[in-house]
């Protein structure tokens, strides 16, 4: 059986365990982070598991696809050069991944749209949503796309 608990929380929930049923040790039980979890699925699967980036190196991947990709920015072009632009466009990216929303699935939306600040924004937005998952490619996953592929394990 597995107890799955956030990624801090294993060491904790162990000694919990351990307390709690008054015993020095458990082998019936797997305590397990959301994010090992899915990586076994995965693996056991067979899939191979792209690297996971930490959170600096989220960040630091964004930062870069959205200094390549600055110059066709529009509504963005500016702003994105501000502090903590990246942070937000960060979270905004996870949300949107959680919900299973691609950059082609952005432009869609936008193509339903009337011309205006949005569909600007949702444009800029699908510009470095694109550029990110394709500096991901195949070598490396967020949190969000190692979810995916367990989900997608038949």
């Amino acid at each position: 059986s597995f107890l799955i608990v956030p990624d801090q929380m294993t060491y904790a929930a162990e000694r919990n365990i351990c307390s709690r049923l008054d015993i020095e040790g458990f082998s019936l039980c797997c305590v397990i982070s959301f994010n090992r979890f899915c990586t076994r699925v995965a693996e056991s699967s067979g899939e191979k598991c792209p690297t996971r980036l930490s959170d600096s190196g989220r960040l630091m991947m964004l930062d870069n696809a959205i200094d390549n990709c600055r110059g066709e920015l529009g509504i963005y072009r500016t702003s994105c050069k501000r502090s903590g632009f990246a942070q937000r466009m960060e979270r905004m990216l996870a949300l949107l991944k959680s919900c299973r929303v691609t950059p082609e699935g952005l432009e869609s939306m936008m193509d339903s749209m009337p011309d205006g600040l949005l569909r600007l924004k949702l444009s800029d937005t699908a510009r470095i949503y694109r550029a990110y998952q394709n500096m991901l490619n195949k070598d490396y996953c967020d949190n969000n796309d190692l979810f995916a592929l367990a989900a997608e394990i038949r």
